[in-house]
């Protein structure tokens, strides 16, 4: 037979050793492009040993519980925080509750929400209302009674007491979605945070790239995923307040985002206005809103306003296309 027209089989021993190369080299490839998601994988394990060995308090304890409780399947739990003057009855938590009871298909997520009470009032008034509560102490604060205002030395505690807050959970394994209390639910925004990247964040105002530096980050509103590079993100962010004194968390991670996502190789990607909305830069088409952030709003009584007034067009929305 001509050897131009001769079948050429390949033994299976070597179809095989071929397989297992090529599954090798694109597992290599994979690897060096996305090298920071492996690290970021592989480091979720090493958090309960750690916070335990360092804290081992009845209060760690207690928060490994109710974060142990309120899980969902991939060890993700949406965080918020609330005062006594939000927890106040027709105030801010109750709307946020409501939001999530009327969304399109959201309710399940209260499920997988922890609320954080940074006072005895707002934590008894969040186990009267909610399954998932926990009390934060914040120290050399005694008034909750009226709302923290932006920029107060109360504001800026409590702010900063999240921040060391979150890290915690994150050392303890969990992923976070972090929700300011003034913010309302539509529909899921999973579906709009990237899981190839380290933290997916809302913005103020949004410049059409969901990689752009210049975005205008807005930390009422994001995703972490827990791994040794976010937790020392979260760890260079909190000591940072030392270099910026007399700065909320948000200008803060402004200024450092670009000199940490670099040091760290962390990926920051950021999510449309059109999606996560915020009154700074508001877009509402109800068909691709998932939620509303009370932003460039000062008050609680011009927040509670607003959102209120949305609210009762989403319900409106929802009657007539989604019913």
């Amino acid at each position: 037979m001509d050897r131009r027209h001769r079948n050429f089989n390949i033994r299976p021993p070597i179809q095989f050793c071929l397989g297992v190369a090529i599954v090798v080299a694109l597992m290599l490839f994979f690897y060096s492009t996305n090298s920071s998601i492996q690290v970021c994988l592989q480091g979720t394990d090493h958090g309960p040993l750690d916070l335990q060995a360092k804290a081992g308090t009845s209060t760690s304890q207690h928060l490994a519980e109710v974060l142990k409780r309120a899980t969902m399947d991939d060890k993700t739990v949406i965080l918020t925080e609330v005062s006594e003057a939000w927890a106040q009855p027709g105030s801010l938590l109750d709307l946020f509750l409501e939001s999530f009871r009327v969304g399109d298909r959201i309710e399940h997520l209260l499920n997988h929400t922890v609320m954080m009470a940074v006072d005895q009032k707002a934590f008894e008034r969040c186990q009267f209302l909610h399954p998932h509560c926990f009390r934060l102490i914040v120290p050399n604060i005694t008034d909750y009674s009226s709302e923290k205002l932006f920029m107060t030395n109360d504001y800026l505690k409590l702010v900063w007491a999240k921040i060391e807050f979150n890290k915690q959970v994150l050392e303890l394994g969990y992923n976070i979605i972090y929700t300011d209390m003034d913010i309302i639910w539509f529909r899921n925004p999973l579906q709009h945070v990237s899981v190839m990247s380290h933290f997916t964040l809302a913005t103020d105002w949004y410049d059409g790239h969901p990689e752009a530096v210049n975005n205008h980050v807005n930390t009422g509103f994001f995703y972490v995923r827990s791994c040794n590079k976010t937790i020392e993100f979260y760890e260079r962010w909190y000591m940072a307040r030392e270099k910026f004194p007399n700065k909320a968390t948000q200008p803060v991670f402004d200024s450092i985002k670009r000199d940490l996502s670099s040091d760290l190789q962390v990926q920051i990607r950021y999510i449309d206005t059109a999606y996560v909305g915020g009154l700074c830069q508001p877009k509402m088409d109800f068909g691709k809103l998932c939620t509303m952030h009370a932003t460039c709003r000062v008050g609680l009584k011009s927040k509670l306003d607003e959102l209120k007034h949305i609210f009762d067009e989403w319900k409106k929305y929802k009657k007539d296309n989604l019913s």
